[in-house]
């Protein structure tokens, strides 16, 4: 489907995000082994970065150029799992080695991984796959991980009313209770509150 392409020619009215600076990585990441600093500092280079594509698996081409690239600064040649992502060798299970936080899954892991090196590859097509936020005049918005995707579509056609009397708000489901709270907060916020809601017309 189009809005799952890693990779889109950006017109002048996307988004371009600002790339970390040569030399900032290594000191930033101190706590990592020596290896895996040389590895980032590699990556903000690459050509999948400056395109805004996905990265490459660890035994693609250009995995494995950057491997080489880093093998005399100590990047072992043997990895486990060679088809998944290079950024694989950021994470240690579920949790992210740049900022030592434990995530619920690997693929937030990774998404934490993209988050700290400003790597959005995933795009949304705009109109043609029925997002009304984004376009070759706003820009297309890119995200750090597929779900978060998925949610900036299906948040534009599931809105809900707001279940209050007179109230007409059209919410997303998680814009529901922080709005309860805020505007009908005389009322206690339970679990029934969910079970009125209403898609929006």
């Amino acid at each position: 489907m189009a809005f799952l392409n890693c990779s889109v020619s950006i017109g002048s009215g996307a988004h371009h995000h600002q790339h970390p600076k040569p030399g900032r990585v290594v000191n930033q990441y101190h706590f990592l082994p020596l290896r895996l600093r040389n590895l980032l500092e590699l990556i903000p280079k690459s050509s999948f970065y400056l395109a805004n594509e996905c990265e490459p698996s660890i035994d693609s081409p250009e995995g494995q150029s950057l491997l080489a690239q880093a093998q005399d600064k100590g990047i072992p040649r043997k990895v486990k799992h060679p088809r998944k992502s290079i950024y694989h060798l950021f994470i240690e299970g579920n949790m992210c080695r740049l900022c030592r936080t434990r995530k619920s899954a690997t693929t937030h892991a990774l998404a934490c991984v993209r988050r700290h090196l400003n790597h959005k590859p995933y795009v949304c097509a705009g109109p043609s796959v029925g997002c009304r936020l984004c376009d070759h005049q706003k820009g297309h918005r890119r995200f750090t991980a597929r779900s978060l995707l998925y949610d900036h579509l299906w948040s534009q056609k599931h809105r809900f009313i707001c279940p209050y009397s007179g109230c007409y708000h059209k919410l997303r489901l998680k814009e529901i209770k922080p709005h309860w709270l805020e505007r009908h907060g005389e009322i206690p916020f339970t679990e029934e509150i969910f079970a009125k809601l209403t898609p929006r017309a």
